[in-house]
């Protein structure tokens, strides 16, 4: 027996019409007798209210027809795989308005592995639109997998006579699948009684070790 007819012989033996029936469920007399005719089904929670209110077993109403049971199946299974990628949804979301924020990176998390000093001693300044002589090229390495340097964002200067530079990055889970690495070139003015083995760098606060520093010159002046 389908589960349309079982609907309509236990109705019936409770004495309530269609009419009577759809107004305890609160849904209306003609998806009563839709159910009943088999041209559509109830989903599973709708179910569980029928079997209460007629006072049978989940078991005993849908035993037999094998099509709300196919139906109910792929309804649960819809359910998950939209609950799986709603989740995935929000986690993309979130992962994107996440990356989208900029964050000064911990120096902790952060290992200068090179660095890569050009001094060009033919210019100490006075031209308008030259405000560098030495150029800097560091290569940094990411110790937190989820983050990673922006380069665009490092910002160099001179500050009581050291080089203090910024390092920003921005957090990201996709980053785990990127390298970890980041190079970054910036340009500074140094002034020429500036001594190679006294200068001085410091990535967010954190000095940055001379022996991976790699200094060369150019344009030296006899």
């Amino acid at each position: 027996m389908t589960f349309g007819n079982k609907l309509k012989k236990l109705r019936n033996e409770k004495g309530m019409t269609q009419e009577h029936l759809g107004e305890k469920l609160q849904v209306s007399r003609s998806t009563i007798s839709s159910w009943e005719t088999s041209r559509s089904y109830p989903d599973l929670q709708m179910i569980v209210v029928i079997c209460d209110l007629l006072e049978t077993s989940l078991d005993e109403l849908l035993r037999e027809d094998v099509t709300i049971v196919k139906k109910l199946s792929f309804d649960t299974k819809a359910k998950k795989i939209f609950m799986w990628v709603a989740l995935l949804a929000v986690f993309l979301i979130g992962n994107q308005a996440l990356s989208s924020i900029t964050f000064k990176a911990n120096p902790k998390q952060i290992e200068v592995t090179e660095m890569n000093i050009v001094r060009d001693w033919g210019y100490h300044g006075g031209d308008a639109d030259r405000d560098w002589n030495t150029t800097i090229d560091s290569r940094l390495i990411s110790k937190n997998p989820f983050f990673k340097v922006i380069n665009e964002d490092f910002l160099l200067a001179k500050k009581d006579d050291k080089l203090t530079g910024m390092v920003y990055g921005s957090f990201n889970f996709f980053h785990l699948f990127t390298t970890n690495k980041t190079s970054i070139t910036q340009s500074v003015l140094l002034e020429k009684e500036t001594k190679n083995d006294e200068l001085a760098i410091f990535f967010n606060g954190q000095a940055v070790d001379p022996k991976i520093m790699t200094i060369s010159e150019i344009n030296i002046q006899k």
